[in-house]
């Protein structure tokens, strides 16, 4: 079942983002969150200080998400789900 994301403007700094399935929303902030204090304002897995491109590029190389798991403790099997169904979704500019 897919995943839709929506994001729109909150403020100068940041955006809400919505993933909706057709059971459920899972808001964005529930599995990353974004703060310029926090490993230099990239976004990262919520809870912790693992940036979400690490994740992409862990993939690209041919990683799972068992590895990946295994190596950065406080993520969650549905963190990494989520990260990789966001992947997959067509931006507006494609």
């Amino acid at each position: 079942m897919p995943l839709w994301l929506r994001a729109s403007r909150l403020d100068g700094v940041g955006c809400k983002h919505q993933l909706y399935d057709m059971n459920a929303a899972i808001s964005l902030p529930e599995v990353f969150s974004q703060h310029p204090d926090v490993m230099s304002g990239a976004m990262v897995f919520n809870g912790t200080r693992v940036p979400v491109q690490t994740f992409f590029d862990h993939l690209d190389h041919g990683g799972t998400l068992e590895q990946f798991l295994e190596w950065y403790d406080g993520m969650t099997r549905e963190q990494l789900e989520a990260a990789a169904e966001i992947r997959t979704v067509p931006s507006a500019s494609s």
